[in-house]
């Protein structure tokens, strides 16, 4: 095994799970979970599979909750006892709008330096907010706007009874089925609870089941803490509407096995049941067309894909969602070594905790699949590409907008997917730069460099940009772009790119003006 491949599959793990802001800070979930006292005792037994990581406690925060995606919508796991929170992501979320074709000059102009002279006066008086927001409104020209930013769709919580103490509680992330677990003992009861984000039906699935009849019984909540409102529809189905910019919606539909669901104001409430699976669609009004980027039918979409998806059992739906999954995620395999029996017992955070200070060679192919796994999670034909936060964003302001950056962070994001066979996962990069060039033609004149963009949504394709073609405010581009690597030569890998030498030409020739 290439132990360039190691790495390559360990720095995108990292670049798609990082969101710190500069510090280490991390910006807060819109609606935080209230502090619970969630506790369990005895020690759970470590998964069979190789291919897990698993851990003894729920999540303490969003960035400890364990990730799932189907390349287009997907979310965060949190694994509570007395309230699990399913965060809700869908690629094409973004706040603002996009605006109407302006042409501006690339060169710094008289009236841009002057802003940029009285930016630095308030910084060099200790103003830095101040001469921040004078900076970026001298720098943004005729552009207008700013480039507005990725945010999380929404939460969906479900509330337990159970409040007091558990036992042999675990919570895994199956990358082999693209599933996670949550179970846990209560009384004597095993409780399970499995969620995952089909590809083949484009619904986010749970399933939730006790080992004795009738113990099945919580409540459903929908909600963003924003721009949104949830309401019942029926007595077993949610739908949350927004807008901030762009329209989404999110349907939650309860099917339980015995028992009864009801509606109970804005929320559903089950009891009584053996078990449950609730069916989740996420959708927004975004169209990859410019100028307007608009015009998805996406509240029938969203209906379509609930409807579709309730007429087939649970099992049915896992079971092509397995298979799909483990067509690519199966094609390579990676044998670094045995680790001790017990490293193979400890937990995923206790084997990294303790990785500095002792081999533990399947931890290594653990991370490398891990990064496999989370690209393909957040990255497949159709799909938006893999954004600064590859999927998973938990808040309204994630770390660098959520955007795509083009000088290296998207190269991060991919550098693993022709050498770990998942080339595939390249295309929405094609994509991107095919419907962004018609709002951001390149010229050339014997004076200046002269871009045409999309104001309110902003940003150079030859620096960084978003799903609506935009540019970040700024003046002429740095010559420091780093070129991304051609698609066509990735194709020979899968012959899985036919057709797309043309992004394939224009992705290998991003570079700035000169």
């Amino acid at each position: 095994m290439n132990a360039r491949l190691l790495v390559l599959a360990v720095a995108s793990v990292s670049f798609l799970l990082s969101s710190t802001e500069a510090g280490g800070r991390r910006p807060p979930p819109p609606t935080p979970l209230p502090e619970l006292s969630d506790e369990s005792s005895g020690q759970p037994q470590a998964p069979a599979k190789p291919l897990m990581l698993w851990y003894d406690r729920p999540g303490s925060n969003y960035h400890t909750d364990l990730p799932f995606g189907n390349g287009r919508i997907g979310g965060m796991v949190n694994g509570g006892v007395s309230i699990e929170r399913i965060w809700l992501n869908e690629d094409s979320v973004w706040a603002g709008g996009p605006g109407e074709l302006k042409e501006v000059d690339d060169e710094i102009t008289e009236e841009v330096a002057k802003g940029i002279a009285e930016a630095r006066k308030l910084m060099f008086q200790d103003k830095v907010a101040d001469g921040q927001n004078k900076l970026f409104s001298s720098l943004r020209g005729g552009g207008g706007g700013g480039v507005g930013c990725s945010q999380v769709l929404g939460m969906l919580d479900l509330h337990f009874a159970e409040k007091s103490l558990v036992n042999n509680y675990r919570r895994d992330l199956d990358l082999d089925e693209a599933i996670v677990r949550v179970q846990y003992l209560k009384d004597g009861i095993l409780f399970k609870r499995e969620v995952f984000a089909s590809r083949p039906d484009q619904v986010i699935v749970s399933r939730l089941e006790a080992d004795k009849p009738g113990n099945t019984s919580f409540t459903a909540k929908l909600g963003r803490g924003q721009g949104a409102e949830t309401k019942a529809e029926e007595e077993d189905s949610l739908v949350m509407l927004g807008s901030i910019g762009m329209k989404f919606i999110a349907r939650v539909k309860v099917i339980p096995d015995g028992g009864e669901v009801s509606a109970k104001g804005n929320d559903l409430v089950v009891h009584g049941a053996d078990a449950a699976t609730i069916l989740i669609s996420l959708a927004t009004d975004y169209l990859p067309k410019p100028p307007t980027f608009r015009g998805n039918a996406y509240e029938d979409i969203s209906a379509r894909q609930i409807e579709a998806a309730s007429e087939k059992t649970y099992s049915r739906l896992k079971t092509v969602h397995i298979e799909a999954h483990r067509k690519q995620f199966r094609r390579m395999t990676i044998d670094l070594g045995r680790s001790t029996a017990t490293k193979r017992s400890q937990a995923t955070d206790v084997r990294v905790a303790n990785f500095s200070r002792d081999e533990d060679p399947e931890l290594q192919a653990l991370l490398f699949q891990y990064g496999r796994y989370l690209l393909i999670s957040c990255s497949q034909p159709g799909s938006q590409p893999a954004n600064l936060q590859g999927l998973w964003i938990g808040n309204f302001k994630p770390m660098w907008n959520g955007d795509y950056h083009l000088d290296v962070n998207i190269q991060m994001a991919y550098w693993l997917a022709g050498p770990c066979t998942i080339a595939e996962c390249m295309l929405p990069v094609a994509d991107l730069v095919e419907w962004t060039i018609p709002c951001a033609p390149m010229h050339r004149s014997s004076t200046c460099g002269r871009i045409m963009i999309c104001s309110g949504r902003k940003a150079r394709v030859s620096d960084a940009t978003n799903s609506a073609g935009g540019r970040p405010p700024g003046p002429k581009p740095g010559k420091n772009m780093v070129r991304m690597q051609p698609l066509k030569m990735r194709s020979r890998l899968t012959g899985r790119c036919t057709g797309r030498n043309r992004a394939a030409m224009l992705i290998s020739r991003l570079v700035c003006f000169t």
